[in-house]
């Protein structure tokens, strides 16, 4: 009996302590940190709640106790006035960082100031397109309306993860209400709204209301909280259609353009093509904002792009811009807006087409010729050693044999005809060498210059010209000769410079290399293309990023959409890393410079394989013209002509 009493008061202690750790007030907190913490979006928690003289809150301390429990956390209390979070130490909170979660929890009656001015303080602290913010309402009354005015307030100043947790508390006559009509309990308006497992909770007298607002779709959700709820959706990976201002880099990408008079020409931006991706993947639009100068005070005399940056991102007139090189963006406070790297540009330098005396080639035509001379005194020497004839061993019979002219006189004998044989495959394969080295050397004895180090672009170029923001990415730590160019060095535009350097062939150009790639028609239509070459030295490697405004909606659902694409290698001239496109192609055998390995070797062999083919069949038909030649020789001279008797008689004459 006495172990039934003991069981079955271990059985009621466990049941009251279960019932004591289980608050739904409390246990919802769960939820999030499942969706936050444990799946790595947060690392922090920063707690703000209002300063009170009773600390009997046991809702509030119990849910903080779960909070710090499950993440690291820093709790700060307001006491109305003016709240400036920056001037508290919060040790790693600050503005770089990111993958916070800001809790707000406060006895709320409908007034909205406080909110609205913890809100400002926090968006002032971090940037919310990357971190969450979490209200905790304690209410009485059906409060739905102001709820709502606060989600849209935090979209309004780019707040975009957001979550409003309200505790509901019912009495009996609010209980009888809501077991009659549920949607006017919870103030959802036209939408619909849902208790646990599609029920409402009679028995409950603290109802958990989650409150969440799609920006892009104008539409707001009340939902009673209960286990398969949705908590911090991600709203942005269908946007709706919403609009993005946006400002390309005006350097690059680049395309064609000519004025009506057809006298001048000039670049204009092309659309970048990794926009219409991430907007085709999110669902959103962007439009083009026109680039004043008028209105940036800072633009004459001290521009920098970390300034104008800044500028945009106060006045919220561009959403996203790039690419752009991240030297440029200096500012620190720019730096937390940057993706990460996209592809390392390279600056270097379009040179006039110069030429010099191809001394290879002569060299090639001169070793020919010594060694056609050896050879042909070679044979010469045997020919006089042996006691050949004389006529038919010439010194002009030896050298049109070798040269592949006609031979009136053939060798007889079987020693001097091989001999000859040997002379005739020897001709075969290297005259056809010897003659095209002459032919280059007589038609095309120059050859390109090749600007391999600083110095010799020092020595060539008078007056280098650049666009100001290269200037500082090209000569960082220069020296020598790379630091004269930039003592006599002119800021221009691209078009002028390229038009100066074909003209006037003292100017060269310094741009990053897909610019210069991208500007090939241009000087094909003006029919420079082959009166410039890119130096070999680079000058600078920079690394392009992507620029985005503080708090914008979706951001890191972009940058996921631009790593997706350069994963997966997709339009790999915009996203990922390729080969250098350096070179100004001006003829076929240029071209080949840009295969790959595997081409180049799978051309190398069927080349092999056609010079192989065409020697064998040469050789075979020459030894079976020499067989035809010398069995049909011995059978004339071995044939006879035997022709029937013709008998002797007197022909006598007739008369008639």
């Amino acid at each position: 009996m006495c172990i039934i009493k003991t069981l079955l008061v271990i059985f009621l202690i466990t049941i009251l302590v279960d019932e004591i750790q289980s608050r739904p007030e409390v246990d919802w907190f769960d939820s999030v940190a499942t969706r936050l913490f444990r799946s790595g979006e947060v690392h922090t928690v920063l707690i703000i709640h209002q300063r009170i003289a009773d600390y009997s809150d046991v809702v509030k301390n119990e849910l903080f106790g779960k909070i710090m429990g499950t993440m690291p956390s820093v709790i700060v209390e307001v006491d109305g006035g003016v709240i400036n979070l920056k001037e508290q130490d919060f040790g790693v909170v600050s503005k770089n960082t990111s993958s916070l979660l800001f809790i707000f929890y406060a006895d709320y009656s409908g007034d909205n100031v406080q909110i609205y001015e913890v809100m400002h303080a926090m968006k002032k602290l971090t940037d919310f397109s990357v971190n969450y913010i979490l209200i905790v309402l304690r209410t009485s009354s059906n409060l739905t309306r102001p709820v709502e005015n606060i989600l849209q307030y935090a979209w309004d100043i780019s707040m975009s993860n957001i979550l409003i947790v309200e505790i509901r508390r019912l009495n009996s006559e609010k209980r009888t209400v809501a077991s009659a009509d549920n949607t006017k309990v919870l103030g959802c308006g036209k939408l619909k709204c849902y208790g646990a497992n599609g029920k409402f909770n009679e028995a409950n007298s603290v109802k958990l209301i989650m409150h969440q607002f799609n920006f892009f779709s104008k539409q707001f959700f009340h939902e009673e909280f209960h286990n398969g709820v949705k908590l911090f959706p991600n709203f942005a990976k269908n946007m709706h259609g919403y609009v993005m201002k946006s400002l390309g880099n005006y350097i690059w990408p680049l395309r064609y353009g000519q004025h009506k008079d057809k006298k001048k020409s000039f670049f204009v931006r092309k659309k970048f093509e990794l926009y219409e991706d991430i907007t085709r993947v999110l669902n959103f639009t962007t439009t083009q904002q026109i680039f004043l100068r008028g209105e940036w005070k800072g633009w004459r005399g001290n521009y920098t792009y970390g300034a104008l940056l800044s500028y945009y991102n106060k006045t919220e007139k561009v959403d996203i811009m790039g690419p752009l090189s991240s030297m440029l963006l200096s500012d620190l406070h720019i730096k937390p807006f940057i993706l990460e790297a996209m592809k390392d540009q390279e600056l270097i330098m379009v040179m006039p087409t110069t030429y010099a005396i191809n001394q290879a080639l002569i060299n090639k035509a001169l070793a020919s010729t010594v060694i056609s001379l050896i050879i042909f005194a070679l044979i010469w020497l045997v020919a006089i050693i042996l006691n050949f004839d004389g006529k038919i061993w010439s010194a002009f019979a030896i050298f049109s044999a070798l040269s592949l002219m006609v031979v009136h006189h053939q060798p007889l004998r079987t020693n001097q005809r091989m001999l000859f044989l040997a002379i005739v495959v020897v001709s075969f394969m290297y005259s056809n060498d010897i003659y095209a080295s002459l032919i280059n050397l007589g038609i095309d004895p120059f050859v390109e210059n090749e600007y391999e180090t600083f110095e010799q672009i020092d020595d060539s170029c008078s007056t280098p010209m650049m666009q100001w923001y290269d200037v500082n990415d090209a000569f960082v730590g220069a020296d020598g000769a790379k630091l004269n160019l930039k003592k006599k060095h002119v800021k221009g535009t691209l078009v002028s410079c390229l038009e100066k350097a074909v003209e006037y062939r003292n100017v060269c150009c310094l741009t990053d290399a897909r610019t210069m790639y991208a500007s090939r028609f241009w000087l094909r239509r003006n029919n420079g293309l082959h009166r410039l070459k890119v130096a070999k030295p680079i000058f600078a490697s920079r690394t392009e990023c992507i620029w985005f405004r503080e708090g914008i909606p979706g951001k890191r659902e972009i940058i996921e959409v631009i790593k997706r694409l350069q994963e997966t290698g997709l339009s790999s001239g915009w996203y990922s890393p390729a080969d250098n496109p350096l070179s100004l192609q001006t003829d076929n055998h240029n071209r080949i410079g840009e295969m790959d390995e595997e081409s180049r070797t799978q051309l190398l062999r069927e080349l092999i394989l056609l010079g192989v083919l065409g020697y064998s069949l040469a050789i075979t038909i020459f030894i079976g013209e020499l067989l035809v030649h010398r069995f049909g020789s011995s059978a004339k001279g071995k044939m006879k002509l035997h022709l029937p008797g013709v008998p002797d008689r007197k022909i006598e004459r007739r008369e008639w």
